[in-house]
């Protein structure tokens, strides 16, 4: 068997650099050969754009839409429940990486975290348990 799957959660509120931050050690880490998954969670709820085929399946009933087109897979399911542990499992299971990087889940404490703070406000995320980095927009004076 191979090396075990380094997960890496990233949080903050909306608007702090999370995606971009995602993005960037994705690009950093594919470029070292690392395969890498990303499971994304977004506050703003999941609600899919009434126009796409997928909603129009959900409308009709449906509680999984995978949808294929040249070599790419989206899956997209109706009212999970899946718990953060349960959909990084899924990632596994669809696609074997080294590293799964997880944007979001503020709640969820359990892996090694990057944690971007926005202004003052969002001082306490830094009582986490699990913190590996920070990153702040607030003057270090503040911090």
């Amino acid at each position: 068997m191979g090396q075990p799957c380094r997960i890496i959660q990233v949080v903050g509120y909306k608007n702090a650099g999370k995606t971009t931050l995602i993005e960037q050690i994705t690009r950093e880490l594919s470029s070292k050969n690392v395969t890498v998954g990303v499971v994304k969670h977004h506050g703003h709820g999941g609600e899919l754009a009434k126009s796409t085929d997928s909603a129009r399946f959900f409308r009709a009933g449906a509680s999984v839409s995978l949808v294929e087109g040249e070599g790419h897979v989206q899956i997209d399911v109706h009212n999970s429940t899946s718990s953060l542990d349960a959909l990084i499992q899924l990632q596994q299971q669809l696609q074997k990486t080294s590293c799964v990087l997880v944007e979001g889940w503020k709640r969820e404490d359990r892996y090694a975290s990057i944690v971007i703070i926005r202004d003052e406000a969002d001082f306490h995320l830094l009582k986490r348990d699990h913190i590996v980095t920070v990153i702040t927009h607030v003057p270090s004076t503040v911090v």
